[in-house]
């Protein structure tokens, strides 16, 4: 009798945490995550130059970081809620800045092209 007990309160805990791998609704695929995180950390190396002042991510950042939102058609709030599923899985996380590491660095290499068309420029890093 104690075995059917044990059972009888085991088995819906097993089978509770038996999820499957499909994205929970409002979660951005890995393109699109990469797509915005390339533009979200291009924003941010763009406001890394500028004097940091206690507004100054209102004053600049904000505007910019709400017109990448809107150009992705999403808000912060899915950015949010986006980023922090990916960060729970870490292999798609890994997958989906693998991606974000290749298109910056494809950015970086035509403005490298450009920059060395121009006499007395300096590439980017």
């Amino acid at each position: 009798m104690r075995i059917y007990i044990i059972l009888f309160f085991l088995a819906p805990v097993i089978l509770l945490s038996c999820k499957g791998n499909e994205t929970p609704p409002g979660i951005l695929d890995k393109e699109q995550m990469a797509a915005l995180l390339v533009d979200v950390h291009t924003i941010d190396g763009a406001l890394a130059t500028v004097p940091q002042f206690p507004d100054t991510l209102y004053k600049y950042g904000m505007g910019k970081y709400l017109n990448v939102f809107k150009q992705h058609h999403t808000d912060s709030a899915q950015f949010k809620k986006s980023f922090k599923y990916y960060v729970n899985k870490p292999d798609q996380l890994d997958a989906v800045y693998d991606d974000v590491i290749n298109r910056l660095n494809q950015k970086t290499d035509s403005v490298n092209k450009v920059v060395s068309k121009v006499p007395n420029a300096v590439p980017a890093k």
